[in-house]
């Protein structure tokens, strides 16, 4: 995994020196989601499945195609905290337990490969939209339980030696899904909403084949401008239908 994302991030650098590319330092917040819910445990009459919160923070490259007017490929390496919270209540005449909630902390390294359309402007500031692939490596993480039991008592444990693999109750090395995109260009940078939903699972436990789903905001700075750049030229700028 350290060799790919040496590659991407090499590969990042080399496209910063070239004229009409650039790259971007972007971050951001989101709150990510799993589906389906987690098992409950035994005895567990309901629970709340909660979404958590985390940040994004990576670079972000910005290459014109040419030939296709306001169509723009844009490839990143960005550092990802995902994960997902569940609280869960118990019945007493069932269980020794009153009160459950587990938590999964996960930090991954998403490569995005999107394509962005930018619609024409007469100013520094555009509309732009767009989405793709992305693929998701398994970086870091950690589990925590908090358990309350009939008599008071408060267990707290937390598990930071993840089993990682393909098998059943591993945390997959990689997942892949889609995402899209919309926001303004500005002059010196970008700010976007996304949304992501993976399409393969970064957990399985049995018939259950969990999912991560993800909608945040991303801010990014263009570390440097295009050489000679001409925001208005007809092979870099779609034009807007009269009626947009």
């Amino acid at each position: 995994m350290r060799k790919i994302l040496f590659f991407f991030c090499t590969l990042l650098f080399f496209i910063q020196a070239e004229a009409q590319q650039r790259i971007s330092l972007a971050g951001g917040i989101h709150s990510s989601s799993v589906s389906p819910y987690w098992k409950l445990q035994p005895g567990a009459s309901s629970q709340l499945m909660q979404a958590k919160g985390g940040f994004h923070l990576g670079l972000i490259a910005d290459l014109p195609i040419p030939n296709l007017g306001g169509w723009y490929f844009q490839p990143g390496v960005i550092y990802n905290n995902k994960g997902a919270k569940q609280q869960q209540a118990f019945d007493p005449y069932l269980s020794k337990l009153s009160y459950y909630s587990y938590t999964q902390n996960i930090t991954y390294f998403d490569v995005p490969l999107n394509m962005v359309l930018k619609f024409q402007s007469q100013t520094n500031t555009r509309f732009i939209m767009g989405g793709g692939p992305y693929i998701s490596f398994h970086y870091a993480g950690s589990e925590s339980y908090n358990a309350l039991d009939t008599l008071g008592e408060l267990k707290y444990d937390m598990n930071k030696d993840l089993k990682v693999g393909n098998g059943d109750g591993e945390f997959r090395v990689l997942h892949w899904g889609l995402n899209i995109l919309a926001g303004l260009e500005f002059k010196n940078g970008f700010l976007t909403a996304q949304y992501s939903k993976a399409l393969t699972p970064y957990y399985s436990q049995g018939e259950n084949k969990y999912k991560y789903g993800t909608i945040g905001i991303t801010l990014g700075f263009y570390l440097s401008g295009p050489k000679a750049e001409n925001r208005n030229a007809k092979d870099n700028i779609y034009y807007c239908p009269k009626w947009w």
